[in-house]
């Protein structure tokens, strides 16, 4: 007899703590790039007013989009939510199959990386979750991700 997990379903939230410190990291990267630069070459030090625009440039690729994932006893599917809207797309009750991997796993967070089922080419989505944005479904998450048994992509 082949079991599998029941379905469930949870929402990606937005972790401004994560995104602070990615503007954070970015920003000191630029910082770090233009001093180089300008103690090997004097003529680069107007650059310093730069790390700002890499603080900016890194919050605003570290936002985190509102999504569904839903496992339904056999695969998983990931649902954007459409801009302007409380609706997904595309709607829940359509199969949107990705394959999920975990990236890292620290126990109170993950970082799954869910590439789309499609035949066509698409990048990879990347779901930063966090122990405390998902309360009690953080245990049936993990036993989802490492004792399931997807069907073949």
């Amino acid at each position: 007899m082949k079991r599998s997990a029941a379905p469930f379903q949870l929402q990606t939230q937005p972790l401004p703590a994560l995104q602070s410190l990615m503007a954070v990291s970015g920003s000191l990267t630029v910082l770090s790039l233009t001093l180089a630069l300008a103690a090997h070459f004097p003529a680069f030090s107007p650059l310093l007013v730069l790390s700002p625009l890499g603080a900016l440039l890194a919050w605003r690729c570290s936002a985190i989009a509102p999504r569904m994932l839903r496992w339904d006893g056999q695969e998983w599917h990931l649902y954007d939510r459409s801009r302007g809207s409380a609706s997904f797309s595309p709607s829940p009750d359509e199969p949107a199959p990705v394959h999920l991997t975990v990236v890292f796993d620290l126990g109170f967070a993950l970082l799954l990386r869910a590439d789309r089922r499609s035949k066509g080419w698409s990048e990879p989505t990347y779901l930063p979750l966090s122990r405390s944005t998902q309360g009690p479904q953080w245990g049936t998450l993990r036993a989802v991700l490492y004792s399931a048994r997807q069907s073949p992509g």
